[in-house]
């Protein structure tokens, strides 16, 4: 009995109007996602290979190791091959690094780079799986029940001796699986795309990534139909049904992951990067202060001494070991202030996690 319902289910999607349009939806989604971003990766690899002949050229140019240090070097960060995948961190601008020992280590933007990109969406699997798919397990499910309740067939089909749990179930695993037979088309012709691709670098850690990472898409894509299909029961119209999806979609979908930064830094604030490096740059100028304020009393200390050759070199061998010391110093404080600031950023990140 519970087969034959869940055949009457499955056909009833497949047959319908939405499942085709739904499979084509999802698969050009899919096509163009992985094309579009392949494109960039190739495009950002080409950069980063550009990008070091000119770093390594600028630092040939300096002529002394003295000039490398206080003028330091560059370094992009190179493109992570699963943005074809999921995009990722590799939306932000930040991909050179200025390194030197004047200080931490600063990120240079992109001057080129078109600002606007930043408030759109990727339209990823990411985006895919969150808002278009999420949305079409609401358009499979809002009529399940409600639907068939206005049409008179549910009140039909109970009036047999057909437990009400199977047909809830048979519900569900029919309409689940239609959901899904879109979603793996989309999957599979990404996978084609990517190992049809010359420039593919998948390793098998990815294809695993990929494989894990569909997984736990599709364990989500059920708690969304589970949702649609337990409002579908509660409203007795479809209209009701839809509308009250509509809305818990956008709270999950919208609503939630666009409010959780804000929520976190309220909740778990962190000091922005200025103020750290600022913190930082005080700290120094005190050990400095104090590196100064410890040659000069061993100057006034040791005038006279200092007048032979042997008080000036044991006045150059004080000096290198304060100067070795202070830069120890330095360096210990510098790592007490940014380790600090990590440590908050990982819990406010932590809590933006746990809430989105």
């Amino acid at each position: 009995m519970l087969w034959n319902l869940i055949k009457k289910e499955l056909l009833g999607y497949i047959l319908e109007f939405r499942f085709g349009l739904s499979a084509v939806l999802c698969v050009v989604l899919a096509l163009v996602s992985v094309s579009v971003l392949r494109g960039d990766l190739a495009y950002k690899r080409e950069n980063v290979q550009a990008n070091r002949i000119t770093y390594k050229e600028q630092v040939k140019e300096y002529g002394s190791y003295r000039e490398l240090e206080r003028r330091g070097v560059r370094v992009d960060r190179p493109p992570e091959e699963f943005q074809i995948i999921f995009y990722g961190l590799e939306k932000t601008p930040d991909r050179t690094a200025e390194i030197s020992t004047g200080g931490m280590p600063r990120f240079k933007g992109d001057p080129n780079a078109n600002p606007a990109v930043l408030l759109f969406p990727v339209a990823d699997m990411l985006f895919i799986v969150g808002a278009v798919i999420s949305l079409l397990a609401f358009f499979f499910s809002y009529d399940a029940i409600s639907g068939e309740r206005e049409q008179g067939t549910l009140k039909l089909l109970l009036s047999y001796s057909v437990p009400r749990d199977q047909v809830i179930l048979a519900k569900w695993i029919g309409g689940y699986i239609s959901l899904m037979l879109p979603f793996l088309m989309a999957l599979l012709g990404a996978a084609v795309l990517i190992v049809l691709w010359e420039g593919s670098a998948f390793t098998g850690s990815d294809w695993g990534a990929f494989a894990l990472s569909a997984g736990i898409a599709m364990i989500f894509i059920a708690g969304m139909f589970s949702i649609g299909l337990l409002v579908s029961a509660w409203c007795a119209r479809s209209s009701t049904a839809i509308t009250t999806l509509l809305l818990i979609w956008v709270f999950f979908a919208l609503v939630i992951p666009n409010a959780s930064p804000y929520i976190a830094d309220q909740v778990s604030p962190i000091p922005s990067i200025s103020r750290v490096e600022s913190e930082v740059k005080e700290s120094i100028r005190g050990l400095n202060a104090a590196f100064h304020q410890v040659r000069r009393t061993y100057r006034r200390q040791h005038r006279e001494a200092m007048r032979s050759p042997e008080g000036r070199s044991a006045y150059w061998s004080f000096i290198q070991e304060q100067r070795e010391k202070l830069r120890k110093q330095a360096m210990t404080e510098e790592e007490r202030i940014v380790g600090g600031f990590e440590r908050k950023l990982v819990r406010q990140i932590e809590v933006a996690r746990n809430l989105s």
